[in-house]
């Protein structure tokens, strides 16, 4: 077996960012020359959605559809809808207007609205094609 291979599983309490993983993962390896580093973050089960939630919401600030406190950057009413729609539909959460109107401050009524308006667009349809590329 190469010994310049290492496998760590990383035991914690809270999410750990898969961002500040890889910086870890690149750090061991310059540091100790190493071929690889595997990194496996082991979670207490009832995190596992709060880590989802938090990848997906992290996806979409890369995309620049959302800034870094998770508020809509640019988008319109009826995209900002179907965001709340897609990261709830992959979290399957039923309660998608509640939660992104609290997390918006918007009326839940108003982004249910916006979802109405953007199902009847057909611009929105390359819209959803890139939220399915951006949140896999």
């Amino acid at each position: 077996p190469d010994s310049r291979a290492v496998t760590l599983h990383l035991a914690s309490e809270a999410y750990i960012p898969q961002r500040f993983l890889e910086i870890v993962r690149r750090d061991l390896c310059d540091i100790y020359t190493l071929r690889s580093v595997r990194i496996y973050p082991v979670f207490p089960t009832n995190q596992l959605c709060k880590i989802e939630a938090e990848e997906l919401m992290e996806d979409l600030v890369d995309a620049s559809m959302l800034t870094d406190d998770w508020q809509p950057n640019g988008l319109s009413g009826p995209e900002r809808a179907l965001v709340a729609k897609a990261v709830c539909d992959r979290l399957e959460v039923n309660e998608v207007w509640q939660l992104f109107g609290q997390l918006w401050g918007e009326k839940p009524e108003t982004l249910r609205a916006y979802y109405n308006k953007a199902m009847e667009q057909k611009k929105s349809l390359k819209f959803q094609d890139r939220l399915k590329n951006i949140l896999g």
